[in-house]
C-alpha cells in the first residue's frame, strides 16, 4: 500500500485545525475579533480536508484496479493449473497402461524361455531314457 507522507501531514493538520476550531467557537461565542480569521482557519481546514479525502479515494481506485487485476490473473492461473492437472492425470493414465503392456510381455517371454528350456530338457532326457513299452496281448491272441 502506497501512502503519502503528505497524507500524514494532512491528517496532522485536520487534528490541529480541529482542536483550533473548537476553540474558535468558543471565541466566537464570546464575541471576539478572532472569529473572522476562525471562520476562515475552518474553510481552509474544510478544503485540507477535501483534497485529502480525494487523494484517499484516488489511491483506493488504484488499489482497486490492482486488486481486479490480481483476481484476473489469479482466475488464469486457476484455469491452468485445472488443465495442467489434467494432462498429467492423463499423462499417468498412460505410463500405467504402457507398465502393464511391458509386464506383461515381460511374463510372454519368460513363459516362452520356460517352455523351450522344457522342451529342450524333454528332448534330451527322452533321447537319454528311451520308454520301454511291454508288450501289449490283444484279444486276438488271447484266443490261441
Amino acid at each position: 500500500m502506497d501512502v503519502n507522507m503528505g497524507d500524514l501531514d494532512g491528517y496532522g493538520k485536520l487534528k490541529d485545525n480541529t482542536y483550533a476550531l473548537n476553540e474558535g467557537v468558543l471565541c466566537i461565542s464570546n464575541n471576539s475579533p478572532l472569529g473572522t480569521s476562525i471562520i476562515d482557519d475552518a474553510i481552509r481546514t474544510t478544503s485540507d480536508t477535501v483534497d485529502i479525502a480525494t487523494g484517499t479515494l484516488n489511491e483506493m481506485g488504484r488499489q482497486r484496479e490492482t486488486l481486479d487485476h490480481a483476481r484476473g490473473v489469479n482466475r488464469d492461473i486457476g484455469a491452468d493449473l485445472g488443465r495442467g492437472a489434467r494432462l498429467l492425470r492423463g499423462m499417468s493414465r498412460r505410463a500405467r497402461q504402457n507398465q502393464f503392456i511391458l509386464v506383461c510381455i515381460i511374463i510372454a517371454i519368460v513363459a516362452v524361455i520356460g517352455l523351450i528350456i522344457f522342451l529342450i530338457i524333454k528332448n534330451i532326457y527322452d533321447k537319454a531314457h528311451p520308454k520301454v513299452t511291454p508288450s501289449v496281448k490283444t484279444f486276438h491272441s488271447l484266443d490261441r
